[in-house]
């Protein structure tokens, strides 16, 4: 899961993001494996709780380091026009 908005955690959409994700990984009982992919290194504490993928802001790169990774799925949903 692509989760730059976690990276301003305390307010707006990273906030609200934070909070969806949080619950998620409070309920989840091992049976999926999450990584949280962004460009670059948080101090949010959610990261502390999942696997993190640091990827290249250049689109070919971050698609190269994603193919290697082999996931089965990928979710990338810009919270704003700006991502």
């Amino acid at each position: 899961m692509f989760t730059k908005s976690l990276d301003n955690w305390t307010s707006g959409s990273g906030h609200h993001l934070n909070e969806i994700l949080s619950a998620t990984l409070d309920q989840n009982d091992g049976r999926f494996d999450f990584t949280f992919v962004h460009y670059r290194p948080s101090e949010n504490p959610i990261y502390q709780r999942v696997r993190e993928l640091i990827v290249p802001r250049d689109r070919a790169r971050a698609a190269f380091a994603l193919r290697r990774e082999r996931f089965d799925v990928v979710h990338y949903a810009p919270l704003t026009i700006f991502a």
